[in-house]
């Protein structure tokens, strides 16, 4: 490989450089100091293979870009120093907690850590979004957009199985009671809005639901979230549900299922559902307002 110097503004590799050496030494004693437990693959994966990109890329594109220093630069160091501290001040404050003898073995739950789950991953999307910024490259926004995706639907899942064993219901206790950082910028609105029905206790029920997602082709693949709903006791049991696609003609219909819940009100006769398939499959509630009105996926 050739040698290939920088050639952008010498303010700005001066910003990256310290910047980059900065979160290097940090990571480092996070990892080494303030950490105490064991990594998951998908964390370890992110530092050593894709964080060492991270870093060269922001390196070479922000070293390499010519423009004068400006306001946008001051606005990104401001935004790492911010994300910095969110992050290490976090770190910090656990391992401290952690030190002390009549904490071993629990769960950190104070500090910034009782505003937000994970809130230290917050910090790293933070920083990087001003990385970003100092690059003055609007390519580089990609990064903490995908660093958030990575975090949403890998790391802070792996991480939450992992503390669920550990600590079992002191940190199910803890999840119902703190907002957890997923960084809701990272997704596109709206996001469609659908209706699942399940049996519950031999009657239908359906809620309306916002998270739903095509998420693989062959073979298809649908995935929705769901939080602790009445609805939920009868896909349990029956390992059966509907994905309803109402059309505008069911919107009363559709916020009123989102408004009451199956466990007071009873919803079975809200919609025509379909008689010759419901005969069929017994555990799933399909809606049948119209050909148009609504469109039924089976699971």
């Amino acid at each position: 490989m050739g040698h290939h110097p920088l050639t952008g503004d010498f303010v700005r590799r001066i910003l990256m450089a310290s910047c980059l050496s900065i979160y290097f030494v940090r990571l480092q004693v996070t990892v080494w100091v303030f950490q105490k437990r064991k990594w998951s693959w998908p964390e370890t994966i992110t530092i050593t293979v894709l964080m060492s990109l991270v870093v060269y890329a922001f390196a070479k594109v922000g070293g390499n870009n010519k423009l004068v220093v400006g306001v946008i630069e001051v606005i990104g160091i401001l935004l790492y120093l911010a994300g910095s501290y969110i992050n290490t001040h976090s770190e910090y404050s656990r391992h401290v907690w952690k030190l002390k003898a009549e904490n071993r073995g629990r769960l950190y739950t104070e500090g910034s850590f009782s505003l937000a789950m994970h809130i230290n991953y917050f910090g790293d999307i933070v920083l990087f979004t001003g990385l970003a910024l100092t690059t003055r490259s609007l390519s580089m926004l990609t990064i903490p957009l995908i660093m958030s995706v990575n975090f949403i639907f890998y790391i802070i899942p792996s991480l939450d199985r992992y503390l669920e064993r550990k600590y079992g219901d002191e940190f199910r206790d803890y999840a119902k009671k703190t907002k957890k950082n997923d960084n809701g910028a990272a997704f596109l609105y709206p996001m469609p809005m659908v209706i699942v029905g399940s049996v519950v206790e031999g009657k239908s029920n359906f809620m309306a639901v916002g998270w739903v997602s095509r998420v693989n082709f062959k073979p298809p693949l649908f995935a929705i979230a769901l939080g602790p709903h009445h609805t939920n006791k009868g896909i349990d049991e029956n390992r059966e549900f509907s994905i309803n696609i109402p059309d505008v003609s069911l919107m009363e219909k559709t916020d009123y299922c989102g408004l009451v819940s199956g466990k007071q009100t009873d919803k079975s006769e809200l919609f025509n559902r379909l008689p010759l398939t419901f005969a069929l499959l017994e555990n799933r509630s399909f809606i049948n307002d119209g050909m148009d009105a609504a469109r039924s996926l089976y699971f």
